[in-house]
Parts: C-alpha cells; sequence; structure tokens
C-alpha cells in the first residue's frame, strides 16, 4: 500500500457544526420537499441506522450530486499527502473518497417562517483542501438526499432516511432557504509542540478560521541557547555545533518543572459510633446469628458495623398494618364502583336498545306512509277517479318503482317554465303524472269493486283502502280509541279484506264511527 511522504506534516481533518442542510420552508411535498414529520423520522432513522444502533447507514459529505466524485477525488489528490493513496489503480470502480461524513442530526423550528422546521448537520472528518474550500466560500450551500423508504438487506422497511449531503458551490440548490455553510472548525485537539519562528505555520489565511486545536509557542535558536546558557556553562562553539533538533531536545529536558514534593498522607479522622447504638460486642452477635461472617464483621470499624447494623435493623423492621377500619373503607367504595360501574353499562345499553326501537319504528312508519300515499296516486292516476292517466301495468311497472326512490319528506322548490312551487319530490312527479293527457273519460260512476270494462278488480279494493284511509284522516280521535295509529287502522283494514272479500270500506269504517 502507498504511503506518504515522510517529510511533509501530518493530515489534520476538520469538522463543521450546526449547518442548515433542508428547510420545509418554501417547498411543498410536490416540489420536491418535505413535511416536519418526515424530517423528524429521518432523524430518528439517523440514530437508529447509524453507528450508534445497526450500523446499517451512514450518510457521508460530497461536492455535488454526481455519484462518481471525480471534482472531490481531484481536490484531494492535489495534496501531496493524499495523492499515493488516490491514483486510478487505487479506487476500486467508481467508489471514490468521501468529503466528510455526517455525525449529528437534529430538526429545529425554522425562525423566520412559522410552522416550518430546519434540518441541522454535523460534519465531521473533513480533510484540509475541503475545509479550505468551505472557508473560502467556494462551497457554501448544501443540497440533501433523503431516502423516502430505506429497505434494509432483509427486506425490513425504515421509513425517511437520510442519504448524504452535497456541497454547492456553481449549482444552486433547489431549496434556497437555507443559511450559508458555517466556517469549519478544529476537529481533534493534538499534543503542544515547539517550532522556530521562522517556521510556517498551518493556520489558514481567512479571518477567524483555524486548522487544528494544536498549541505554537514560538521561540528562535539564540533564545533557547541563552536560556541554557543561564542554566549550566556551555561556549560558543559546542551551541553553535549542535543542530536545530539538539537544541529542542536539550531545551524541553531542562525546562520542565521540578515535579512538586509529595504530600506526607494524612490520617483519616477517628470516627465514633453513634449514640444510642447497642455495644459493639452485641451487634456483632445479632448479625453473625442473621448469617454474616463474623471475620468480616469483627474487621469493620465501630462507626462502619453501627451502619451496617442499623441497615439490617430497618431491614427486619415490618411496614405498619393497615388498621381494620380503613381496610374496610376501602372495600366499601371498591364495591360501590364496580356497582356503578355495572349500573352505567346497563343503562346504555338499555338506552342504545330503546334508541334502535324508536329508530325501526320511524323507518317502519315512513315506509307504511309512504306506501299509502303510493296506493292513493295509483288510484288517481288509474282511473279510480273517472280520469286515467296510464294503465295499471304501466304503474306499476314505470311509475312505482320511481316513486319508492324519491324523497316524500323533504320540502324543496321546484321550477317549470315560468312557474316555480314548493314540494317534495314525490309529490313534484305525481304531479307531472296528472299533467299527462287522459287516456280514457268515464261517462258514469261505476259501482264498487268494477273497474271500466271489467279491469283489474285490484284498483276496485284500493279505491275502498283508499276510502278508509280519509276516514282515518278525518276521525283520528275514532281511530286512537282503537289503540291504532291511522297507518295500522289502514293495514287492519288490508288485513281483514283479504280475509273477508265482502268488507266495504263503510261497514269496516261504522265500526269506529
Amino acid at each position: 500500500m502507498p504511503t506518504a511522504p515522510a517529510d511533509t506534516a501530518p493530515l489534520t481533518l476538520r469538522a463543521c457544526k450546526g449547518v442548515e442542510v433542508f428547510t420545509t420552508a418554501g417547498l411543498s411535498p410536490d416540489q420536491d420537499g418535505y413535511t416536519p414529520d418526515q424530517l423528524r423520522q429521518a432523524v430518528e432513522n439517523f440514530y437508529l441506522l447509524g453507528e450508534f444502533r445497526l450500523s446499517l447507514l451512514d450518510p457521508p459529505l460530497g461536492i455535488g450530486h454526481d455519484d462518481d466524485q471525480d471534482v472531490l477525488t481531484a481536490l484531494l489528490a492535489s495534496d501531496p499527502r493524499l495523492a499515493p493513496y488516490l491514483t486510478a489503480a487505487s479506487l476500486d470502480g467508481d467508489d471514490g473518497p468521501a468529503a466528510g461524513w455526517i455525525t449529528g442530526l437534529k430538526v429545529v423550528p425554522d425562525r423566520f417562517a412559522r410552522g416550518a422546521v430546519v434540518l441541522i448537520a454535523d460534519f465531521k472528518d473533513i480533510p484540509a483542501p475541503i475545509a479550505d474550500l468551505i472557508d473560502a466560500r467556494a462551497y457554501k450551500r448544501v443540497s440533501v438526499e433523503i431516502y423516502n423508504d430505506f429497505v434494509d438487506g432483509l427486506g425490513n422497511h425504515y421509513g425517511f432516511a437520510l442519504r448524504r449531503v452535497a456541497l454547492c458551490g456553481w449549482a444552486p440548490p433547489v431549496n434556497k432557504a437555507m443559511a450559508d455553510v458555517p466556517l469549519t472548525i478544529a476537529q481533534f485537539a493534538e499534543p503542544k509542540q515547539l517550532a522556530f519562528a521562522g517556521r510556517p505555520r498551518t493556520a489558514n489565511a481567512v479571518k477567524n478560521t483555524f486548522t487544528c486545536f494544536s498549541e505554537m509557542r514560538p521561540m528562535n535558536k539564540a533564545q533557547m541557547l541563552a536560556a541554557l546558557k543561564g542554566k549550566f556553562t556551555l561556549s560558543d562553539a559546542a551551541a553553535n555545533a549542535m543542530s536545530d533538533a539538539e537544541v529542542v531536545a536539550i531545551y524541553k529536558k531542562f525546562s520542565e518543572p521540578t515535579p512538586p514534593a509529595p504530600v506526607p498522607p494524612v490520617a483519616p479522622p477517628v470516627q465514633k459510633m453513634d449514640e444510642g447504638a447497642p455495644p459493639r460486642d452485641q451487634m456483632i452477635a445479632e448479625l453473625q446469628a442473621a448469617g454474616q461472617d463474623a471475620a468480616q464483621l469483627a474487621a469493620l470499624d465501630d462507626q462502619t458495623l453501627a451502619t451496617v447494623y442499623a441497615q439490617w435493623k430497618a431491614q427486619q423492621t415490618p411496614a405498619p398494618a393497615v388498621p381494620a377500619a380503613m381496610m374496610a373503607e376501602v372495600k366499601k367504595y371498591s364495591e360501590q364502583a364496580k356497582t356503578l360501574v355495572t349500573t352505567l353499562t346497563i343503562a346504555v345499553a338499555t338506552a342504545k336498545t330503546q334508541a334502535d326501537n324508536i329508530k325501526r319504528y320511524a323507518e317502519e312508519t315512513v315506509r307504511t306512509q309512504k306506501a299509502g300515499k303510493i296506493a292513493a296516486a295509483r288510484l288517481d292516476l288509474i282511473g279510480a277517479n273517472g280520469v286515467a292517466h296510464c294503465t295499471p301495468a304501466e304503474f306499476d311497472t314505470l311509475h312505482k318503482p320511481t316513486l319508492e326512490s324519491l324523497d316524500d319528506l323533504s320540502v324543496q322548490k321546484f321550477s317549470e317554465g315560468n312557474r316555480s312551487f314548493e314540494g317534495t319530490a314525490f309529490a313534484n312527479y305525481v304531479a307531472k303524472l296528472k299533467a299527462l293527457p287522459a287516456k280514457k273519460v268515464f261517462s258514469e260512476k261505476l259501482p264498487a269493486g268494477v273497474l271500466p270494462g271489467g279491469g283489474d278488480p285490484t284498483a276496485a279494493i284500493d279505491a275502498e283502502v283508499n276510502k278508509v284511509r280519509a276516514f282515518a284522516e278525518t276521525h283520528e280521535t275514532e281511530v286512537k280509541a282503537f289503540g291504532l295509529t291511522k297507518d295500522g287502522y289502514v293495514k287492519r283494514f288490508t288485513e281483514l279484506k283479504a280475509k273477508v272479500p265482502d268488507l266495504t270500506a263503510e261497514k269496516y269504517t261504522r265500526q269506529s264511527a
């Protein structure tokens, strides 16, 4: 494996904290945006899938969104310390280097947009060539790539997860409502080192940025030789014959501070046994009877032995018993609570049953009333009143299904030509049928139970039913005296008529008058 030249300075890595990598402000999900909840899930998966837990996903930092990262490889290869590692032969396919790694991720409220949130990331392991470009503002914006549903090798789905972050320079990111990337900072602290003033420092040219945390104490060779001559006799010839490294080594050896004299140990204070504690022999005897080792107890000082004894004694003291009267009260209220819950459960079930019964009765009443209205409409339309607007077959085949589907309760406003009127959809349909040209006009009143030309006897039955219904409408008090509703009164007549064909409406209503 190639190695870096020995005369180059050690490679330093930098970090970048608090980078705004995405904000929900200004972008909807339809515009490649994400919701606050989706970003929060990405943060959760960052710590679940990353090096802290499952080690399945470690989002890298790159330059741009290109997968080949040729620009990044070229930048890193310009550093003589990295060039030997970035030859074409050492790169495995298209897997190039990363410009850093994401080490922290969080979601915070957006200060400038109500309800929006910002995704904040921390970068680490940024090589100096890339960090210098960030500090020089060559790359001051970023763009993120997010998995909509990260799937591991076993087919487990995790949802939204951060894939990687791209530094943006020439090509602006889609999401432009983010702050510039902060300047980089040193990542690791290095030990102190000495250097001559003439040696260049690895500081960044941009103001307020630093390469590392190493401390440099400028000192020239003449100053160190003068300090050494003050400690012991050193001729000028011997001093001039020494190399820079020898001068530094000797200076470091003789400039190290004298270690302080050892501090004599302080005897621990004498511990006294707590007042009120039993005699030592008694405590040891009781603890030994409880299973403690006698030799270990004898080796304890009085204070420690008293503490062990007090702790053991506290464990032996039983908890105070709850008074019987209090337990009786608790049991009483517990039983009352159970009874109340049972009562409420029964009441709720009863109320539900009653509501269901009322609903069924109302639905049955509405159906019965509607059936009566359809029967009355049939009598009017097939000619029971002397004028026929349709035949029985036409009514039963065409119009009855339609009337059964129409609302006969809600009043609406209808318009026809220049005329407008209010009524139900049912009544409006019947009115339109009655407006049709008459098909047959009777010149004389037909006997009861007889239709023109000896037609359908059902019409005669319907006529009788209509008479009973009219009686029930005008004699509500008499009908109630029978313990029936109006619809029940008509239904009862229909059932009796089926059993006694000769029963007429006149005979049936005479019983109620």
